[in-house]
């Protein structure tokens, strides 16, 4: 259940532990799109320094599938231009993830005065809850029993907000207040479990995330011993680090195949975490961000194959060791929030590129049949109605066309310090963005698409991130 948030941290990190529908059309009008200014992680490079105002038109779809809209399933576009006597040229290939539905969200960020940190802690540890926030207890660590990923969440909060961080992986502070952030941690009994719960909001990025998990995950199953949890893939298998090395084995191998109690439905479990998160956090998900089966690891399914449900697989070292996990328990599912929607990815951070915010912003739900037994969840705004059910997107070719114009027109390609002497863009997806008038205005959540320039070393240039419903430019991400 582990986020990852940094590749050069994801490896210690493994190693320490392992909606109401809208007909028709409707005008949209947002003033601005995105205030790039929030962070200095990312620059908007638009050639000008305010952009124009946008009235858009999003249409209905008519029921044709995201294939069809877009024309075909493998999708390639090749051009050369220059802009302001700079060479570019745009090489892209993309196989679209087939839906019949890709909806428009209605969005309002997330204010911190909106986030009652009391009513979260009274709501899960009740009169139990203890700040841990002393002179002697300054530091959450994995090796003196603190829960490892209460820690990690910590880790990579501070690390999202630019501060000093452990590398190791093992311990975080504890109790922060900074000028443009906070963490709190707290101790207490659920369920007459022992649990710790982390509680940070983000000024830069108007980020609320929060982190719950026991102290001794075994305890959740009445066996202590059993120290460490996973989640399995969609393909089946459970891969866990094990002897300098990813090992794999499928789920009904586990321990001679016995099988997990939990045996709550799809429904049942997407209802038990949204009632949870609504009554304990009070906030929510639309149903579509929300999964348990999705392919988190980018594991290579077998095709015609139907995917699987994440299961928690609770063991410990010792267990291990054995090829087979004889000893390991299965028991509940995990979902996954906000790393697809209408099966498209999500692109939630809107100020940085390197510092691969998207992951920290990937949830997870643990949930069996006591009902929810932990989480890490981060959001940045309140998911309101659908403002459409089924959005009209234009056909690919159209969107790159479109693309290039709108580069010539707005792209400041002097400021791409790790420009090669051609600009080349090669990446291209679809993904849903944010799109509003700045970090504290209502605004929508639309399909999009990015095109990334890359160079010689790999590094991202730039980002321009363009409207898939029109092809009109929104912003460019550095």
């Amino acid at each position: 259940m582990k986020r990852s948030f940094k590749s050069k941290l994801l490896v210690l990190l493994t190693a320490s532990m392992l909606a109401l529908p809208a007909c028709g059309q409707k005008e949209i009008i947002v003033d601005d799109y995105g205030d790039m200014d929030s962070s200095s992680s990312a620059e908007n490079v638009s050639g000008d320094e305010s952009s124009d105002n946008k009235s858009g038109l999003y249409q209905e779809n008519s029921g044709e599938s995201l294939v069809k809209m877009l024309g075909g399933d493998l999708l390639q576009y090749k051009k050369d231009f220059d802009i302001n006597g700079k060479g570019c040229s745009i090489d892209v290939e993309y196989m679209p993830t087939d839906t019949n539905m890709l909806a428009v969200y209605n969005i309002e960020p997330l204010q911190e005065a909106a986030i009652d940190e009391q009513a979260i802690v009274k709501n899960l540890l009740g009169d139990s809850a203890k700040p841990i926030n002393s002179d002697d207890r300054k530091y959450l660590n994995v090796e003196l029993g603190d829960a490892p990923d209460v820690v990690s969440t910590g880790i990579a909060v501070a690390y999202h907000n630019k501060d000093n961080y452990n590398m190791m992986g093992i311990s975080c502070l504890a109790w922060v207040e900074k000028p443009t952030y906070y963490i709190h941690t707290y101790e207490g009994k659920y369920n007459d479990i022992t649990y710790q719960l982390l509680v940070s909001y983000s000024k830069d990025y108007n980020e609320l995330v929060t982190a719950f998990y026991p102290k001794v995950y075994g305890d959740l199953i009445n066996n202590p011993d059993l120290n460490n949890f996973g989640t399995s893939d969609p393909d089946g298998k459970f891969y866990y680090y094990f002897s300098m090395g990813i090992h794999d084995i499928a789920l009904d191998d586990i321990n001679g195949g016995t099988p997990n109690p939990c045996t709550l439905s799809d429904d049942d479990i997407y209802d038990i975490a949204n009632t949870f998160l609504a009554e304990k956090l009070n906030i929510s998900y639309p149903q579509e961000a929300m999964s348990l089966y999705a392919n988190t690891h980018d594991v290579a399914m077998v095709e015609g194959t139907e995917p699987k449900r994440k299961e928690f697989v609770y063991l410990n070292d010792d267990i291990r060791k054995d090829e087979k996990l004889n000893g390991a328990v299965r028991n509940g599912y995990g979902i996954t929030t906000m790393f697809t929607l209408c099966d498209q990815k999500i692109m939630l951070d809107n100020t940085a590129i390197e510092d691969d915010a998207n992951d920290l912003k990937r949830g997870s739900i643990g949930v069996d049949d006591s009902g929810v037994f932990c989480f890490a969840i981060t959001t940045q705004y309140n998911y309101k109605d659908k403002l459409m059910s089924s959005v009209k997107v234009i056909p690919f070719e159209k969107a790159m066309d479109s693309f290039v114009d709108n580069v010539k027109a707005n792209l400041d390609v002097s400021v791409l310090d790790k420009a090669d002497q051609t600009i080349n863009f090669s990446r291209a997806e679809l993904v849903y963005f944010p799109v509003t008038q700045d970090v504290k205005s209502k605004g929508n959540l639309i399909p999009v698409w990015s095109i990334e320039a890359v160079n010689e070393k790999r590094q991202t240039v730039v980002r321009v991130i363009i409207d898939a419903t029109d092809g009109s430019y929104i912003t460019a991400l550095q």
